[in-house]
């Protein structure tokens, strides 16, 4: 069973979740590897983590902040082994996000017009501007 759900944003989640993040774009991660930026931000609250279990493994995320006054996509990831494989995880979760962008608003004390993130691909372009989600302003 596939399930999704903000994450508790404790050290150990945001280790687990880092090692999962390096490990969807084929990095086989050591401690060194983690984003001190990001472990920090997840434990201090300035970014949200929506996750996707399969059954109880933590297969997927997406790191949510709010930068450039909106619902702000800073990573969204999957492991490799669940990528391509019919599931649509990328897609779901940033469905679940748009699904909940009340509990966002409010967990940010601010109402958001707009959601943006970085697209690397065209392929992720075209997903992401089909869903509603407008690209940084700082790439485009």
């Amino acid at each position: 069973m596939i399930t999704y759900k903000l994450e508790e944003q404790t050290l150990e989640t945001a280790v687990k979740l880092e090692d999962i993040r390096l490990r969807s774009y084929g990095i086989k991660p050591t401690p060194n590897d983690y984003d001190k930026y990001y472990i920090d931000n997840i434990i201090n609250g300035s970014i949200l983590v929506f996750t996707c279990y399969l059954d109880e493994k933590l297969i997927g995320g997406c790191y949510v902040s709010n930068a450039f006054n909106s619902i702000y996509i800073d990573y969204l990831f999957v492991l490799p082994e669940y990528q391509q494989k019919g599931f649509h995880i990328g897609k779901k979760i940033l469905e679940y996000i748009l699904i909940n962008k009340k509990q966002i608003e409010d967990y940010f004390n601010q109402e958001f017009s707009e959601s943006k993130l970085y697209a690397t691909s065209d392929k992720s372009k075209k997903l992401y501007s089909k869903m509603g989600y407008k690209e940084d302003p700082t790439t485009e």
